[in-house]
């Protein structure tokens, strides 16, 4: 699952850019001022930012500036109603992957992230596979063997995490920061649940042992409950 950092100070545009963005199954974080959005990337991981130029407090090109010379990596759409080409130019100088020009489309917007998120080093692969596991991350399908697991997007996004990255252990808080947005009426209580309702399924389809428990750290997806992997 993607997690998106949308920093836009205009809160109709804001929302509708969020909501766009989660009809697409990610996680989006929203905030509408350059020191709150500066928090958050000290703060959080994220797989793409979408940035506006003009914030009420500091522009959005300088808090760019500031995260590149950070070591930021994170892919940046900005967002600006300006025309000057010098001003798009010191924009791509500074850090940005990406501008589109206000007043847009919001499917240009989400034509555009996609894009971005195709790139190598934020590239999801389509088909994710461990022993009799079968994970389609673009339809959202996961299958154990022939049967079909019938999964919610959380437990389905779960399910994909804990498959890249397989033997590594997670703590609920760590699994909490990176599948939900940081304004969540949730907490990391929330991911016990999620991980019992998806280790049930699991289990109904022949792997009960997949998610285990490592007692005082968190959970981990033990590959060996799977067998080894089919020869690509």
């Amino acid at each position: 699952m993607v997690k998106v950092l949308v920093v836009e100070d205009n809160k109709q545009l804001g929302v509708s850019i969020k909501e766009s963005l989660e009809d697409e199954a990610h996680v989006v974080d929203y905030v509408t001022t350059g020191l709150d959005a500066d928090s958050y990337l000290k703060s959080q991981s994220y797989d793409l930012i979408v940035l506006d130029w003009n914030l009420p407090d500091i522009e959005g090109v300088d808090l760019l500036k500031t995260f590149r010379e950070r070591g930021g990596q994170t892919p940046v759409l900005m967002l600006t109603a300006k025309a000057n080409i010098e001003d798009k130019e010191y924009g791509f100088e500074v850090g940005a992957d990406d501008y589109l020009a206000k007043p847009f489309l919001l499917r240009e917007l989400i034509a555009r992230t996609n894009a971005l998120l195709r790139r190598p080093a934020v590239y999801q692969d389509s088909i994710l596979s461990i022993g009799h596991l079968t994970i389609n991350a673009t339809k959202k399908l996961a299958r154990m063997g022939d049967k079909e697991l019938e999964l919610t997007a959380k437990e389905f996004a779960l399910l994909v995490f804990f498959v890249k990255n397989e033997d590594e252990t997670f703590s609920p808080e760590a699994l909490f920061q990176r599948l939900w947005s940081t304004d969540s009426d949730s907490s990391p209580n929330t991911v016990y649940t999620f991980i019992n309702t998806l280790r049930k399924k699991l289990a109904a389809s022949g792997a009960p042992n997949l998610i285990r428990t490592v007692y005082g750290q968190g959970y981990r997806l033990d590959s060996e409950a799977l067998g080894q992997r089919p020869d690509v």
